[in-house]
């Protein structure tokens, strides 16, 4: 299952993931910044602050997080779920108002990443007023919510193959050929628009209804809705013995019947021409 990146950090294993990188990137900090500002005992004052520091930026991530979910739980809302929840879910680029609210999130977090330890992980040691104001502000800096920002590993978008003029003759060789064939079936996948994502095709004919099933790579985003219904369309036309065609997703079917399509062209499906069907998609 895919997460946003802001809650990524919560949901195993990314938060065993996220306290190790948390834990070595302040601890990688806050060594340096003792050493440059010139702290005595700076092992020992390391022991100290650590744990507080990593504790109050999870802590601080985890408000910042909050203020996102409420999104969802706004999600009701019919403005709130169109500008932010269902579009903040992917990216925080997604429009002007996820943007917004995602640099107010992160505001928020970074504040707390500042006050929390400016008064409580600062209370472990004995340094001057300037000193761990400005041990506060660089862990602030180097450990602020950046995670917000980034989108979510959306899957990687496949365009719909373009039928070239040339191509409808092709397609039309294939008309009523022998399903058994299965090379045969793929060179005719290979010329439809669904070419660039689908990575095998199968036939059942020895069951009811017969149906050609087109099957997609994981890790993609097929094509929409339209190229499917175009792409089945023309796999009922060519071949009558076919009753359905279904596009399987993983555990997700997109199924079109014969009785369906056949219905969208007016009862005629059979009888129209590839070119035909070509042109009423393409209005």
């Amino acid at each position: 299952m895919n997460y946003p990146s802001w809650i990524i950090y919560l949901v195993s294993p990314g938060l065993f993931i996220f306290l190790i990188v948390l834990f070595l990137i302040t601890s990688l900090i806050l060594l340096i910044t003792l050493k440059k500002l010139k702290v005595g005992k700076v092992k020992e004052t390391y022991k100290k602050i650590i744990l507080p520091s990593c504790g109050v930026t999870f802590l601080s991530y985890i408000i910042g997080t909050l203020i996102l979910l409420l999104t969802q739980f706004l999600s009701r809302i019919s403005w709130i779920r169109t500008n932010l929840a269902e579009p903040l879910i992917e990216s925080p680029f997604a429009n002007i108002y996820t943007i917004l609210y995602t640099i107010f999130a992160f505001l928020i977090a970074t504040y707390f990443i500042f006050f929390l330890n400016r008064k409580i992980t600062m209370k472990a040691i004995r340094l001057s007023n300037k000193k761990e104001t400005k041990i506060a502000l660089i862990l602030t800096i180097f450990t602020a919510p950046y995670l917000f920002f980034v989108p979510m590993n959306v899957q990687p978008k496949v365009e719909p193959k373009e039928i070239q003029s040339e191509d409808v003759t092709m397609i039309e060789s294939y008309r009523n050929m022998d399903l058994t064939d299965k090379e045969k079936l793929k060179e005719l996948m290979n010329l439809l628009e669904s070419a660039n994502s689908y990575q095998d095709v199968e036939v059942h004919t020895d069951t009811s209804p017969t149906t050609i099933t087109v099957i997609y790579k994981e890790g993609i985003e097929t094509p929409n809705n339209q190229v499917f219904e175009k792409d089945s369309a023309i796999l009922l036309n060519l071949f009558s013995n076919i009753e359905r065609v279904e596009f399987a997703l993983g555990d997700v079917y997109y199924t079109f019947d014969y009785e369906v399509v056949n219905t969208i062209h007016q009862n005629n499906l059979r009888n129209m021409t590839i070119e035909e069907l070509l042109e009423y998609y393409d209005l």
